[in-house]
């Protein structure tokens, strides 16, 4: 029998993922940092036993959360395929990213206001307008879509410019995998050839195993379920962000 996944094991792994990246963004960056020396590799490499296991940790924990983004823009662009209310859903997505500041800058930048980088959720919510407006290009008469073309690139280059100048997490690259990963939703391989090259990372690559797995199925997924996956992202960074000032 072949392994499937639907999208809540998907969610699941994304989340987990992300947990794992973020306890070594926050709690082991710091240790890190007296043993860098410009890579990984040669960190690991040029550090004793402790820097070495420290070393070894951290980039454990940020390679498994490689998987994390690419899987939430894949969960997106399903989301975006099969939602009934668009209007909500990028409600949703804008909402949440308001909520979501704060205990982002708790977690990353010890403060509750800091104005140089913003969560994912803007980026997300981002790409989902742009989803909006390229599928807004179809079944329209000749004329009227050479508009609506103008219209729709004059936006997205609008969108990718303010991800920029706000510097949302994964920022430009980040709007530009949700809209690859919609217009080659039927192409798993240009997915993750495309994933890979705007992200600039081949870890990101192991991310594509499970949207290769996905079985098209929504899977169980209750009303509480569906919004404790939202909830999940500014609680978990509100604990990190305490616990690091208690431990700090």
């Amino acid at each position: 029998m072949k392994l499937k996944l639907n999208g809540m094991q998907i969610k699941v792994i994304a989340v987990l993922a992300m947990l794992t990246d973020h306890i070594g963004a926050v709690f082991l960056s710091d240790y890190v940092s007296p043993f860098w020396m410009g890579s990984y590799r040669v960190s690991f490499m040029a550090a004793g036993i402790v820097g070495k296991f420290t070393v070894g940790a951290y980039y454990c924990c940020r390679a498994v959360g490689r998987l994390a983004f690419p899987l939430f823009c894949f969960l997106l662009v399903e989301g975006f395929v099969h939602t009934k209310n668009r209007t909500k859903y990028l409600l949703r997505m804008l909402v949440f990213a308001f909520i979501s500041e704060v205990p982002f800058d708790l977690a990353f930048y010890q403060q509750p206001f800091y104005y140089d980088k913003q969560n994912v959720f803007f980026t997300l919510f981002a790409g989902l307008l742009a989803l909006c407006f390229i599928e807004w290009l179809t079944d329209r008469e000749k004329v009227k879509q050479v508009i609506a073309i103008l219209i729709s690139v004059s936006v997205i280059i609008l969108l990718l410019f303010v991800v920029n100048e706000v510097n949302t997490d994964y920022s430009v690259k980040g709007v530009l995998l949700v809209i690859c990963l919609y217009l080659f939703k039927k192409h798993g391989v240009m997915q993750a050839v495309s994933g890979a090259l705007l992200l600039n990372d081949k870890k990101a690559l192991l991310a594509f195993i499970p949207i290769y797995l996905y079985n098209g199925e929504r899977g169980n997924c209750g009303r509480l379920m569906k919004y404790g996956f939202y909830i999940f992202y500014p609680l978990h960074l509100l604990i990190l962000g305490l616990l690091k000032m208690i431990i700090y």
